[in-house]
């Protein structure tokens, strides 16, 4: 299991949870996100807008 964590544009995280790379592959399909970054066992989705 991955940590995964949304974050706004202005640093604040939206969301976070704990899932598997499926998780990561479906949230950064239905979100706008300007970029992923794994940091460790944590993915990191960064927003385009919100």
């Amino acid at each position: 299991m991955k940590s995964i964590k949304v974050v706004k544009q202005d640093g604040s995280t939206l969301l976070s949870k704990e899932g598997t790379d499926l998780d990561i592959l479906e949230l950064t399909t239905y979100l706008r996100h300007e970029r992923l970054e794994y940091q460790g066992n944590t993915a990191y989705i960064y927003l385009k807008a919100y």
